[in-house]
């Protein structure tokens, strides 16, 4: 071979060498991006001008974990989810595993500062192999950390920032320009966590914020104030009845039947004559039974109506005739207990507007375990406890374990069950009269005494809890919470205190629409004591009586506001479990577009603090000047406006507001409460504050002529 030709050939080979080398780095080219664990960047901290983020570590086929290169971008555009706009936008962070913080668990952690806080962010990472080939991950979106609020004039104005944020704790801005008005300034924070209570908000003011309030008497966090100061406690129900019946034997399903092993009496309906005699059955708190012999003193038929009998029976040593207790029942009594709860007529007793409101205390029903219906109600009247209180102590109940049929043997409350729709009412309370009777026969007794009325409301209350297990624990298949149950027969005590003509739970005339006058007593004192606790939480021992106002406040609040009768049975005709879904369920049907309870905390608060205003928006409204009213089955109900100025306890008048003198008595804020906090009083032009907001906290500012 020439050497020509052999360095062509030399040549050719050479050229198919590199062709196929080539060809070969081409096929085997690194294109794949790395793979993150999860896309999901997560914030660790949020302040004013800077925000912590992690994000977990991606991993590559080719290039090590510790040579992907992470890039922390961000943006005042709000579309960062594709590389391209990622790419385009200001990158604040960029290295290795080995330059950037980690967190438990290999996570990344960065920090982009010299933010504006009046701007929204976008922010995303990206992470680089050596190749070139990036993987995007999921953007998120940052709200601007700073509040521009503008007084407009008037009396007041309200701000609602809603949720702060719901994931972290974040620092913000917040600007009020007030003009040249003299006004107080509050900002209102509300946990809307249903379980778990949260660090309270620091406040600090930038620059001067004049004449920060001091309130009299700053109270403490816990307390519990004398029951001196008001009529003696009369209680609605006991603890263990109520935890009875929220959670009773039977597990109600749609398929569920019987209770295997449970022994059935044949039971037959109801069939009580004047002056029948038997024992009914009570249970201590330590379900020991406690024997009641009585005697049916009244039947009465609401023929041509309802058609329902109601049986009232009187212990025998209550009654007027051989009785020994301090107070006896007399005739005249029956008559007013009876005709309050049911008369031949229609829409004029209690069981006609309790019903027409809530639907049937009884009926169809397809548990074996359970009585049937038979159109019977019975009221005992007997000395609740055995104390023979005249000035205080349980005034009535409903019991559950009644609606069950006896059993034999087989279950320590269900042993006990009188078989019978009934309500236990004390007869000490009913038959005392106010001052001045020196008799134990009701010679100076008068329906219109404190303790006959207050029955009266209670039988109203208690009513409402009969109903409730029947609707929603058997219809409708749910359980139930105290704190939810009680709200709604609170509520019922309301709704129809002008027609018992009794003051109900408002404490004010019930004649009268307005919100009355400074002094009054009712449910609200103690409200306005501890406004800043879980509404949710059932506390007990004479701090129950915390719960009972606090649970009628906000339930007041609902029903002025979202529909009134309508409302309350909307809160209970539902398959819903707990109590804010409850609420939930009747703000969706009543229009409200959130839907959520957690968003009225907030309003809650607001209308209480502005509650001696008659011309709030709809929403925030306790105090028109006159009366509320909502129609329901062709039966109109009135509630009362309210002004929680007009309440005292011990040494707070109207609503307990916090301030930097009292704030430490708090340590946090409680799940599903709001707190009011006085940020200055007798303030003009521009205020700024620099507020640490917990996670999932409402933020609203009001803005109000001085008290």
């Amino acid at each position: 071979m020439g050497a020509r030709k052999k360095n062509t050939v030399i040549l050719l080979i050479t050229f198919l060498i590199f062709t196929f080398l080539s060809g070969c780095s081409l096929f085997f080219k690194d294109t794949a991006e790395p793979v993150p664990s999860s896309r999901v960047i997560e914030i660790k901290e949020l302040k004013t001008k800077q925000i912590t983020v992690s994000w977990e570590q991606a991993a590559d086929d080719k290039t090590p974990e510790e040579k992907i290169i992470y890039s922390l971008f961000y943006s005042t555009k709000s579309d960062m989810q594709v590389l391209e706009d990622v790419l385009s936008s200001t990158v604040a962070v960029k290295g290795t595993s080995g330059d950037l913080s980690e967190t438990a668990g290999g996570k990344m952690t960065a920090t982009i500062t010299g933010l504006v806080p009046v701007n929204a962010y976008s922010i995303n990472v990206t992470a680089e192999d050596t190749a070139g080939n990036r993987a995007v991950y999921l953007q998120i979106t940052i709200p601007s950390r700073e509040y521009n609020d503008t007084f407009s004039g008037g009396s007041y104005e309200i701000f609602k920032h809603g949720t702060v944020n719901e994931s972290v704790e974040s620092e913000v801005a917040c600007n009020i320009d007030i003009g040249s008005s003299v006004k107080d300034l509050y900002f209102i924070f509300s946990n809307k966590d249903h379980y778990s209570d949260s660090n309270k908000p620091s406040i600090q003011p930038e620059g001067s914020v004049s004449e920060e309030r001091i309130l009299s008497g700053s109270p403490l966090y816990g307390i519990s104030a004398s029951l001196t100061e008001e009529q003696p406690a009369a209680y609605r129900g006991r603890p263990d009845v109520t935890e009875f019946n929220n959670s009773p034997i039977i597990k109600k399903t749609a398929v569920q039947k019987s209770l295997s092993g449970y022994y059935q009496n044949p039971v037959t309906a109801v069939s009580d004559s004047v002056n029948d005699t038997k024992i009914f059955y009570d249970l201590d708190s330590s379900n020991n039974p406690v024997y009641i012999p009585a005697t049916c003193r009244l039947v009465f038929k609401d023929s041509g109506g309802t058609e329902k009998t109601l049986n009232i029976w009187v212990a025998d040593d209550s009654w007027e005739t051989g009785g020994t207790k301090a107070n006896l029942i007399t005739q005249i009594m029956l008559d007013t207990i009876a005709g309050s709860f049911l008369k031949t007529g229609a829409a004029n007793d209690i069981y006609d507007w309790v019903t027409t409101i809530f639907g049937a205390e009884w009926g169809a029903h397809t548990y074996a375990d359970l009585i049937q219906p038979d159109n019977n109600i019975t009221i005992l009247l007997y000395d609740i406890g055995n104390d023979n209180s005249t000035s205080g102590g349980v005034m009535g109940f409903f019991w559950a374990k009644d609606n069950y049929i006896k059993t034999s043997g087989t279950n320590p409350i269900l042993d006990y069950s009188n078989e019978r729709i009934m309500f236990y009412i004390d007869s000490m309370l009913f038959a005392e009269a106010d001052p001045g009777d020196t008799n134990n026969d009701g010679s100076d007794w008068d329906p219109d005494d404190y303790w006959p009325k207050e029955t009266i409301s209670a039988l109203a209350h208690e009513f409402q809890h009969m109903i409730h297990f029947y609707q929603h624990g058997i219809v409708y298949g749910a359980d139930t919470e105290t704190w939810i149950n009680e709200l709604c027969s609170l509520a019922t005590e309301d709704i129809v205190s002008d027609k018992l003509g009794v003051a109900g739970p408002r404490g004010v005339d019930p004649a009268d629409g307005s919100a009355g006058s400074p002094g009054l007593s009712g449910r609200l004192n103690r409200y306005n004591y501890k406004n800043y606790l879980n509404v949710t939480n059932w506390l007990s021992g004479n701090d129950v009586l915390y719960s009972y106002s606090l649970a009628y406040s906000f339930g007041a609040f609902l029903i002025r506001n979202f529909g009134g009768a309508v409302f309350l049975k909307n809160t209970v005709q539902n398959s819903e479990n707990y109590g804010w879904d409850m609420i939930s369920y009747a703000l969706k049907a009543a229009g409200d577009q959130s839907g959520s309870m957690d968003d009225r905390l907030a309003d809650w608060a607001s209308a209480v603090l502005l509650s001696d205003y008659t011309g709030l928006p709809e929403n925030y409204r306790l105090n028109t000047g006159t009366w509320f009213s909502s129609v329901t089955g062709g039966i109109t109900y009135n509630l009362g406006s309210i002004n929680l100025y007009n309440y005292s306890f011990a040494d707070t008048t109207g609503p307990v507001v916090f301030n930097s003198a009292n704030y430490g008595s708090i340590s946090s804020l409680e799940a599903n409460s709001g707190t009011i906090y006085n940020a200055g009083k007798s303030l003009a032009g521009k205020n700024k504050f620099l507020i640490t907001i917990p996670k999932n906290t409402g933020f609203t500012v009001i803005v109000r002529e001085s008290r």
